[in-house]
């Protein structure tokens, strides 16, 4: 308990710090150290920017629509923001497991009551193949295990299938 209230503080203080305090402090950093160090050093420039304040308001007017083009680009356009949302979800867990709550407790077993009474009427009316019957059988075995909290990466079946694969080639054979 008090494990998770540090790792959770800490990354509320992290994410604080890196959008509020940071951005601020570096804003201001950035512009006192270009304007004391460079402005001051140019008369020319001097002359165009008087005192630090005309300077930081003309940096703000420019440098916010200038911050919110490159941002916009990074989620538009750039294979950046591609790649850091492959990485998240690589390292989300939740991406490979049930989610405490509502998915492990109502939806799973909600989808094997689900596929369970589906699989026993197509079963009684004899209209599976082994086939399927095999494949209705590795999916609810799945969802046994994704119910009972782990990791469906680690999940070991009992024959190499590809429960995609399989599906499509069920769906194109029905429609054929």
């Amino acid at each position: 308990m008090l494990a998770r209230f540090i790792s959770r503080s800490w990354y509320y203080a992290r994410t604080g710090y890196i959008t509020y305090i940071g951005f601020v402090l570096g804003f201001f950093g950035a512009t006192s150290s270009v304007y004391y160090l460079a402005v001051k050093a140019v008369p020319a420039l001097e002359a165009l920017f008087p005192s630090y304040l005309i300077f930081l308001a003309f940096m703000a007017l420019l440098g916010v629509p200038f911050t919110v083009v490159i941002g916009l680009y990074h989620f538009k356009r750039s294979p950046m923001f591609k790649s850091e949302v492959e990485i998240q979800a690589e390292s989300n867990i939740y991406n490979f497991k049930a989610l405490p709550g509502r998915e492990s407790q109502v939806i799973i077993p909600t989808q094997i009551a689900i596929t369970m009474l589906l699989l026993r009427l197509a079963r009684k009316t004899d209209l599976l193949t082994q086939e399927e019957k095999e494949l209705y059988d590795e999916l609810i075995a799945r969802w046994f295990w994704l119910q009972s909290g782990r990791d469906i990466r680690k999940y070991k079946s009992k024959r190499i299938i590809d429960i995609n694969q399989a599906i499509m080639e069920l769906l194109e054979r029905d429609n054929a």
